[in-house]
């Protein structure tokens, strides 16, 4: 069992649907018999839109992944049975790692205080200075909740400029 969460508090922090679709079509192609647990965003508008992405997997190419809508309450019986949780949010990856799951997470600031020892960091370019700045987040992508990307002095920048390749690698290291 792979626990995806998509979802984050901003959505800049967030990966895309097609670069979620592109990490769950590695999984899944590499690890047939992996069952992927994805769950559904609290918001209508984004659960209507990944979900629109996982349900064509899913009817296309038969896989096994389930959109699931879970308090948190049973998160921990849910995250108890995940060999792997994939996350660009801070709340599953904690919990992950308190059960003493592996976990992967899209980091756009510090990786040292956004993660736990079970934690692998996939870290935007931009970490790397928002780290070396001293500062705890970066702060820019609170500005812009309603998008994938913020602007910044280098251009546009969001979770979804990570390669889907880096986490299908990291999830291969741990499976």
């Amino acid at each position: 069992i792979i626990v995806i969460s998509p979802n984050a508090g901003v959505t800049p922090k967030e990966y895309t649907p097609e670069r979620w679709q592109e990490v769950i079509d590695n999984l899944c192609r590499k690890y047939p018999d992996a069952h992927i647990l994805f769950l559904d965003s609290p918001s209508p508008a984004k659960k209507e839109l990944y979900g629109k992405m996982v349900d064509k997997l899913v009817s296309e190419k038969r896989y096994k992944v389930s959109r699931i809508t879970e308090e948190l309450d049973k998160m921990n019986t849910i995250m108890s049975m995940a060999e792997l949780s994939i996350t660009p949010d801070t709340g599953l990856g904690h919990l992950s790692a308190a059960l003493g799951k592996p976990n992967i997470m899209l980091i756009l600031s510090d990786p040292v205080q956004w993660s736990t020892a079970k934690t692998v960091r996939i870290m935007h370019p931009k970490a790397h200075e928002i780290y070396a700045s001293g500062l705890g987040s970066y702060s820019k992508v609170w500005g812009s909740p309603n998008d994938y990307y913020v602007e910044d002095e280098g251009g546009k920048v969001g979770a979804s400029d990570i390669d889907p390749k880096r986490v299908v690698d990291a999830a291969n290291k741990i499976l």
